[in-house]
């Protein structure tokens, strides 16, 4: 449910940007259960963010799960920002790509509008 919650939110505040563009990508050179990222805003060549949903803890495996899949992307996609919506973990971590933050999901809906891609600044 936070996953359709976070796309339509997604889709309202790009539907204010001509260029820009959402979708999801998976590693297909990984094959069958490679990473996958839930959200990736592309506004023309760039790629602005990419984005996991995950409620719940966030710890041992589904911490790497989440935090693999977003290297992988990155390294492929080059993104200005990586972040992680979350059910109440906030901060942000060093990854090899860059940084990642983590953002409840309740403060990135409620993030005020105009600062980044998609009209919120993951911080």
């Amino acid at each position: 449910m936070a996953e359709n919650i976070v796309f339509l939110e997604y889709r309202r505040r790009l539907s204010r940007h001509a260029g820009s563009t959402l979708f999801s990508w998976k590693d297909t050179q990984a094959g069958v259960g490679g990473p996958e990222v839930d959200f990736v805003v592309q506004n023309g060549e760039r790629i602005e963010e990419i984005a996991q949903v995950s409620m719940g803890d966030l710890v041992g495996d589904t911490r790497k799960r989440e935090l693999r899949a977003l290297t992988q992307a990155a390294r492929r996609l080059h993104p200005e920002r990586a972040l992680v919506i979350t059910e109440t973990e906030e901060g942000t971590e060093t990854l090899p790509f860059g940084t990642v933050s983590f953002v409840p999901l309740q403060k990135w809906l409620l993030a005020p509008e105009g600062a980044g891609s998609a009209d919120r600044s993951p911080s």
